[in-house]
């Protein structure tokens, strides 16, 4: 953790922006190859990181909702509450999105200028502010590059530019970040005065780490997928001028060493038949997903038996797992009740359900809407601005 402090970050964050500043136009076949295997080699580099950051995460963790659960019985969700709106790194895209919604409110014209030309956002806003325009290329180029499922096949928000300025028009309340601080005061003040000191420590390291864990997911994972993501589009846009391809998306169906051999101009001529083939089989693996599990789901194993300090390393990651990944519940005996799981957050709202099936259904969302998906990541938080509700059916109380 101080080593991410201290060096991880910062050199990360340097070198996705050197790399992100890239002209990759202007690159030749040869230093365009070259950019990609710099892009990869930093996407490694952030594996590495994120998965040394896991266990601190998990253990300290760990120890708040373990101490609050056994004193007090409070279930994961409330104890949750206490670090909400404490990971600077999913908050910072919305918050200067919330700060450029209201330049662009108070500049004449510029409202009108994002209905008139939503597929366009920064050309209509160049046209009233030029500098509304600028802050918008720069939110892009920092926010908007970030992948939404760690897949480089999937278009990137900064490629969506209705859903921008969906987004830019949208008018979400404000967040209201005050619970975290009143449940913890209620945590404290219900607790016996001598076992407060342990839970203002607990609670302490807790709020330490918890930033950390978007932090390094977008730092360390979702930047430098976009890497791989804008060099995959330069590639596929070559290769249709050069006849290779039929469309520019059609890259993310081909390996490296075939998209290589492409640039190359060599062992080409079968891409597009490989383009269709590998397109039907996943239409067949989207229209046939199986079960959620195969078989019965198991307990977590006893690690009663294990030694100290082996208890202290397992406990909280089998802990940690069993809460993003918990076990499908079962239904309530209730005719009214048409969906169960497990709640990540309180509240009750109602409006349109949008299902969101893959990421060609992201454009369609709406402010106000329902979102229903199978799972979001911290790429996805500019979009909750619109989303008045979130139901995914991946994940658990402590998930991302």
């Amino acid at each position: 953790v101080d080593d991410w402090h201290a060096v991880d970050r910062s050199a990360m964050a340097q070198r996705a922006a050197d790399l992100g500043a890239v002209d990759l136009r202007a690159l030749d076949d040869a230093a365009l190859v070259a950019h990609r295997d710099a892009a990869l080699t930093l996407a490694r580099d952030g594996l590495r990181i994120h998965f040394r950051l896991m266990m601190p995460l998990a253990r300290r963790m760990h120890r708040l909702h373990r101490f609050v659960a056994d004193e007090l019985g409070w279930d994961d969700p409330t104890i949750a509450t206490m670090l909400s709106g404490h990971s600077p790194a999913t908050r910072a895209a919305a918050d200067a999105l919330t700060d450029l919604r209201a330049r662009i409110r108070s500049v004449d014209g510029a409202v009108a200028a994002l209905e008139a030309m939503p597929g366009r956002p920064i050309d209509a806003l160049s046209r009233i502010d030029p500098s509304l325009a600028d802050t918008l290329e720069s939110w892009l180029a920092q926010h908007g590059w970030a992948t939404i499922n760690y897949d480089a096949g999937v278009p990137m928000l900064a490629e969506r530019p209705t859903m921008v300025s969906r987004l830019l028009l949208a008018d979400p309340d404000d967040p209201d970040h005050t619970a975290a601080d009143e449940v913890a005061a209620r945590a404290r003040d219900a607790l016996a005065p001598e076992r407060r000191m342990e839970f203002d420590e607990a609670l302490a390291d807790a709020r330490a780490i918890y930033p950390v864990r978007d932090d390094n997911t977008i730092i360390v994972g979702d930047r430098p997928s976009a890497l791989l993501r804008k060099w995959m589009v330069e590639v596929g846009r070559r290769l249709v001028a050069r006849g290779v391809l039929p469309a520019s998306g059609d890259a993310a169906y081909l390996e490296v060493d075939e998209l290589r051999a492409a640039l190359a101009g060599g062992a080409n001529v079968d891409l597009a038949d490989r383009v269709a083939k590998r397109r039907g089989a996943e239409a067949w693996a989207r229209a046939h997903p199986g079960p959620a599990y195969v078989g019965k789901q198991g307990s977590p194993p006893d690690t009663s038996r294990l030694p100290g300090p082996l208890r202290r390393v397992n406990e909280p990651i089998l802990w940690l797992v069993s809460h993003e990944y918990p076990a499908p519940p079962t239904p309530p005996e209730n005719a009214d009740v048409v969906a169960s799981g497990v709640p990540a957050s309180p509240g009750v709202v109602e409006g349109p359900v949008r299902v969101n099936r893959g990421h060609g259904d992201m454009d369609r969302l709406c402010e106000g809407d329902v979102l229903v998906c199978q799972i979001t990541s911290p790429a996805w938080a500019p979009l909750f601005a619109l989303a008045s509700a979130v139901v995914a059916d991946g994940g658990g109380a402590l998930s991302h």
